[in-house]
């Protein structure tokens, strides 16, 4: 029978940091484009901040793929596995 892998708490914290971070930049950038562009609610929310998270997530990895130093643009230290 196969065990179950420990799972460790500060890479599962980690983890959600580096998914969060992400998502409170589309939603501040959201923010600001809505006050600077007066879009509407759906518009800020619903495509501006989901569209930068996304973009900003995916130039974070990339970026962090080749030059690991910059981990700390997605809030995390290093790059973590949530098993022990």
């Amino acid at each position: 029978m196969a065990t179950t892998p420990a799972l460790d708490p500060k890479a599962i914290t980690a983890e959600i940091t580096r998914y969060v971070v992400p998502a409170l930049v589309g939603l501040l950038v959201s923010v600001a484009a809505k006050a600077g562009f007066n879009l509407s609610p759906t518009q800020a929310y619903a495509i501006v901040a989901p569209a930068v998270a996304t973009g900003y997530s995916t130039l974070a990895h990339a970026l962090e793929a080749k030059y690991p130093a910059l981990n700390r643009i997605l809030g995390a230290v290093k790059p973590t596995s949530i098993t022990k």
